[in-house]
């Protein structure tokens, strides 16, 4: 099997900005917070062509995270 970030490099694949730093936070407060990135948004250097002024505004994105998720 080929490594996730190997295949992701291949492919040309890169992040969309999508308007926030973090898509999932364990809710605790203090020392114990824990931000984490989990989602992702990416395209391939064809697409970004195509659509050069893209982003994935988190308010969609949240959305479709809620409607999709796995976790």
């Amino acid at each position: 099997m080929i490594p996730r970030r190997q295949c992701l490099d291949e492919c040309g694949m890169v992040d969309i900005p999508y308007g926030g730093h973090f898509t999932w936070s364990n809710k605790k407060e203090g020392d114990e917070r824990v931000f984490s990135k989990i989602d992702r948004v990416m395209a391939n250097e064809r697409w970004l062509d195509s659509y050069a002024k893209s982003s994935c505004p988190l308010s969609i994105k949240r959305t479709i995270w809620s409607l999709s998720s796995t976790h």
